[in-house]
Order: C-alpha cells, then sequence, then structure tokens
C-alpha cells in the first residue's frame, strides 16, 4: 500500500482536484444560470411596474380632461365616448402585465386603482343613458366629480402604497 501511495499520489492528487473543479464548473454554471434568470425576471417586473405607472398617468389625465358636460348635454356619441376611454384597456392591458410578476396580494392595489377608474367609467355610462338622476345638468356633472373625486384620493393612498411596496421589494 505504501508503494502504492508513493507511486500514485501525485497523480491521484491531480485526479481529485481535476474532479473538483469539474464538480465548482458545473455549479457555478448553475449557478450563474439561476442568477441570470432572477435578473431577467426582476428587469420584466421594473418594465411592467413602469408600463402600469405610464399607463395609470394617461388614465388619469384623460378623466381630468372628460367632456363630461358634453356627455350630460349629449353633444358626443357613444363611439366618441368609446374613443375617449381607450387607455382604459391599456390599464387592465397592464395589469395583467403584472399579474405575471406579482403575487395576488401585491396585485390587490392596482385592482382596486382600476376598481376605481371603473367605477368613473360607470357613472360616466349612467350619466349618458340616464340611470343617474339627471333633473338637471349640475346633479349629473356633480356626481360624475364627487365619484372622480373619491377615487383620486383612494388612488393617491394606493400609489403610495405600491410605492412602498416597490421600495421594499427591490432594497431588500
Amino acid at each position: 500500500m505504501k508503494d502504492f501511495v508513493t507511486i500514485y499520489g501525485s497523480l491521484l492528487t491531480l485526479l481529485i482536484l481535476g474532479i473538483g473543479y469539474f464538480i465548482k464548473r458545473v455549479y457555478d454554471l448553475k449557478a450563474k444560470k439561476i442568477e441570470a434568470k432572477h435578473s431577467l425576471f426582476q428587469q420584466n417586473k421594473i418594465a411592467a411596474i413602469v408600463n402600469f405607472f405610464e399607463v395609470y398617468s394617461k388614465v388619469d389625465s384623460m378623466w381630468h380632461r372628460f367632456p363630461i358636460y358634453n356627455v350630460i348635454n349629449r353633444q358626443i356619441t357613444v363611439t366618441e365616448i368609446d374613443n375617449l376611454l381607450l387607455p382604459l384597456d391599456n390599464l387592465q392591458t397592464s395589469i395583467l402585465q403584472l399579474s405575471l410578476y406579482l403575487t395576488k396580494e401585491e396585485l390587490k392595489p392596482y385592482d382596486l386603482i382600476q376598481a376605481g377608474f371603473q367605477k368613473i367609467n360607470t357613472t360616466v355610462a349612467d350619466i349618458y343613458f340616464d340611470r343617474v338622476v339627471s333633473e338637471n345638468s349640475t346633479k349629473s356633472a356633480n356626481a360624475y366629480h364627487f365619484i372622480s373625486l373619491d377615487v383620486t384620493k383612494q388612488n393617491k393612498k394606493l400609489l403610495e402604497l405600491i410605492g412602498d411596496s416597490i421600495r421594499d421589494n427591490f432594497e431588500g
């Protein structure tokens, strides 16, 4: 046995080092692959969040500029209203993208924002189709503005919550 170690000891050491090096390389490649997947996932998640904020800004701006008096006075057609409301479809698409990267719990504020905007949309439809008591245009306009104001306040709180969640997620 002593002769075996003397004769083949250096060769055995090289063999063990070679096997160890090979195992390390395989482990490093797997770790690199996992890291690349995670990095790509995080990049896509950030892109989806940025897209949501861009679309949110357009929808919010749309409601602030929405020609409610033209709706009340029937100076605008249903088709024209639908064209004005296209950013709402983009918001839905944006939230669907987010659902690929966020948990159901993380997605709740985004869904509440969409629900708020949908509430405004429903109010506009109610006004246009006379489902809201509209004895005069002032009551109809007030109904729109009160809902819009409530949704704006709610969205401000939800956006703060989303911002905190994003900071917590990417800081830690």
